[in-house]
């Protein structure tokens, strides 16, 4: 579904298919605020993108450099056709005291936090990329974009929505009513979000 026409069920939901009580921006603007947070919460929104090596580099800026950037969720070396090995400082100091000037071929990541990615050996010259897997943030929604959320879950998108707006016209216990449906069926979409993020899974993706 489009977003133009999530919007319009939001409105047979609220019984308001004349805009009597909500503009479109209203409704635009509580379905973009319903998406950004399904998205948050849940994870579901995930892609792959090569990035080149930085000969001598350690720390990878990926909140910079990628599109609107989460998190992590697992990195191919393409030059050795292996995954690198998800690990942390502490695992990084016991490999290797110097671990952070040691050259070589990539073989682990250790995620430092919501902008920077640290990967073990770093290359000592620019060749070759790494496949890059990471959850990403919602992105800003058009008329005829459909948001990134598996169809059986598209209804959170409703229920947010119709929640939020109704609570903007003080409909306190309808409003809570629709936030209660829109908590299940939020754990339903991180529920199978979860279950998709499996090393085969991924391993599919590459």
């Amino acid at each position: 579904m489009t977003r133009d026409e999530i919007t319009a069920v939001v409105q047979t939901s609220l019984d308001d298919l004349t805009g009597a009580f909500f503009t479109t921006d209203d409704l635009n603007d509580s379905l973009q605020d319903s998406y950004d947070l399904s998205a948050l919460v849940s994870e579901c929104i995930e892609t792959y993108i090569n990035v080149n090596f930085v000969s001598n580099l350690t720390y990878y800026n990926f909140a910079t450099s990628l599109t609107r950037y989460l998190r992590i969720i697992a990195i191919y070396n393409n030059n050795t056709n292996r995954w690198l090995e998800a690990t942390s400082l502490l695992g990084l100091i016991n490999i290797d005291a110097k671990w952070e000037t040691t050259t070589g071929e990539p073989l682990y990541f250790w995620p430092v936090d919501s902008t920077y990615v640290a990967i073990y050996p770093r290359p000592a010259s620019a060749t070759g990329n790494m496949l890059v897997f990471y959850k990403q943030y919602a992105n800003t929604l058009s008329g005829s974009d459909t948001p990134q959320v598996p169809d059986e879950n598209i209804k959170v998108l409703d229920y947010l929505s119709v929640s939020d707006l109704l609570d903007q016209i003080e409909e306190f216990k309808k409003s809570l009513d629709y936030f209660k449906l829109s908590q299940e069926t939020l754990a339903e979409l991180a529920k199978a979000v979860d279950k998709r993020i499996q090393p085969d899974y991924v391993a599919k993706l590459r």
